[in-house]
């Protein structure tokens, strides 16, 4: 504790005073307006009160906000360190240079470099798209959402009951969920493709391009039934391509069965099935 105060002691000189007690307590508080620097682990923070009512529990009563891991922005109108946890509640809201997160329940940092919110109303934004959830856990850069969860923008949307997984390569983001309820794709400005599934792997691409991958792959439309064990869906400018991975495509009417290993989805909802195609009648 007495290094924990000279520590601080040095890091205010210039920003706020000290008041120490007997038993250990301190409490600190800011100057014409300069925030108090507080640091420890990868987070550095700024606060304008900071007090301590025992050896292991440090309150921020009127907010912090900082960087964490140098990649984190985060503010929070009500937080305390607790040993190697900082714990925010509140009103949290985090960002990044791709991804914004904000919880109405309770948030921590950790020094070994975890993030995780819980609680009503956690949110992910991303590059302009949404993600609602219930539980959100930030690892190594690699982003776990567990609960009922939902995702939306302007070209689709699904609900998964979870964990939904989201993580970066050099040249695409990933977006996974083991079980999803429903998956809805905006092909053109009329229609909405209903997809079911499994689970699915979503690549997005630095130069806009889509490619999807649906395990138990299911879609219906215009009196016509598509099946599938895997597949994989590629968007073009007015087409979709879809690629059967594992077996051949089953596509089903009331009259017969055609069996394929692609079919060629256009804007217009027509479609042709392509390499090795089979009718039963």
């Amino acid at each position: 504790m007495i290094y924990l105060f000279l520590f601080l002691d040095i890091l205010l000189k210039g920003y706020g005073s000290v008041v120490a007690s007997p038993d250990g307590s301190f409490f600190v508080v800011c100057e014409n307006d300069k925030k108090i620097e507080v640091s420890f682990g990868d987070l550095d923070a700024k606060a304008c009160k900071i007090e301590s009512k025992s050896n292991n529990n440090i309150f921020f009563p009127e907010g912090i906000e900082g960087l964490f891991q140098e990649k984190y922005f985060f503010s929070a109108p009500l937080a305390k360190a607790t040993g190697s946890d900082l714990i925010m509640k509140e009103g949290l809201s985090v960002s990044s240079d791709a991804l914004s997160f904000s919880t109405k329940g309770i948030a921590s940092f950790d020094k070994k470099g975890l993030i995780v919110l819980e609680g009503p109303d956690t949110k992910i934004n991303y590059s302009g798209s949404q993600m609602h959830t219930q539980k959100l856990v930030i690892e190594n850069e690699n982003i776990f959402l567990y609960g009922d969860s939902f995702f939306e923008n302007d070209l689709f949307s699904f609900s998964s009951e979870g964990p939904i997984y989201y993580w970066t390569y050099e040249e695409k983001d990933v977006l996974s969920a083991k079980n999803f309820d429903s998956f809805e794709y905006s092909f053109n400005e009329k229609e909405v493709l209903d997809i079911k599934g499994k689970d699915f792997l979503m690549y997005f691409y630095k130069n806009d391009q889509l490619l999807l991958r649906v395990a138990e792959f299911s879609l219906v439309f215009n009196d016509y039934s598509f099946f599938s064990e895997n597949v994989s869906v590629q968007k073009f400018e007015d087409f979709l391509h879809i690629r059967s991975i594992q077996g051949e495509m089953e596509i089903k009417n009331e009259k017969n069965s055609i069996y394929a290993k692609e079919i060629i989805l256009f804007d217009d909802f027509s479609w042709k099935a392509t390499n090795g195609v089979r009718v039963v009648f």
